[in-house]
């Protein structure tokens, strides 16, 4: 800085060096230098390194097997989804077509299906002939193709309850959603490599699906 005297007039001035004063004479007069800073360079310690390395295995110890868990438990979340996803889109035509619909789980493949309830393959007529139930009924009206939905292969299907009865044993088993928001009674338990397992059910009051996993 420079500096200005009543007395003698001198301009003094330090740049990071000896303290240089000029007096009117144009002598120059050295002064004690002040003292130049230094900066100080912060490194870190050989414990700074340690706790941040232990950290790290730490969060690798408990983030890995998430991830492996994750990873795993794709089939079973597979099949959940499929499931759920069909409840979703019957129930939404039952409620804005105003006619019942119904998942359809079938055993043989795995499929899972949407389609107009009481909606059977039925043996074609030939003109001018009836089938043993009397002439043949109009389709219902078509519906937006649902996508092809399927269970994977290694996920079982352990308890499978419609109203209350278990429909094991059937080769289809059908769940009714109607116009006015409500459902059957609906309990499926997947099981995926016999430890993983996920319950799905519906309430019946609203016909909204939910799933726990166990």
């Amino acid at each position: 800085g420079c500096s200005m005297s009543r007395d003698v007039f001198r301009v003094s001035c330090s740049v990071n060096g000896p303290h240089a004063t000029r007096n009117t004479a144009g002598a120059t007069v050295q002064t004690p230098h002040a003292s130049r800073l230094t900066p100080h360079l912060h490194a870190f310690t050989l414990i700074e390194l340690m706790i941040v390395v232990a950290i790290m295995g730490v969060v690798m110890a408990v983030g890995v097997p998430a991830f492996v868990r994750a990873r795993h438990n794709t089939g079973i979340r597979k099949a959940v989804t499929a499931l759920m996803e069909a409840c979703h889109e019957a129930r939404a035509n039952a409620i804005l077509r105003g006619m019942p619909m119904e998942v359809v789980i079938i055993a043989e493949d795995g499929r899972v299906e949407v389609r107009p309830a009481g909606a059977v393959k039925q043996t074609e007529a030939q003109p001018g002939e009836e089938t043993s139930a009397g002439p043949a009924e109009p389709a219902p009206a078509a519906l937006k193709a649902s996508p092809v939905r399927h269970i994977p292969e290694d996920v079982a299907i352990e308890l499978l309850d419609v109203n209350f009865i278990n429909q094991m044993e059937f080769p289809e088993a059908h769940v009714r959603f109607y116009p006015n928001g409500t459902s059957d009674e609906f309990t499926l338990i997947f099981l995926w490599n016999q430890r993983q397992r996920a319950k799905i059910s519906l309430e019946v009051v609203t016909g909204l699906a939910e799933v726990d996993y166990l």
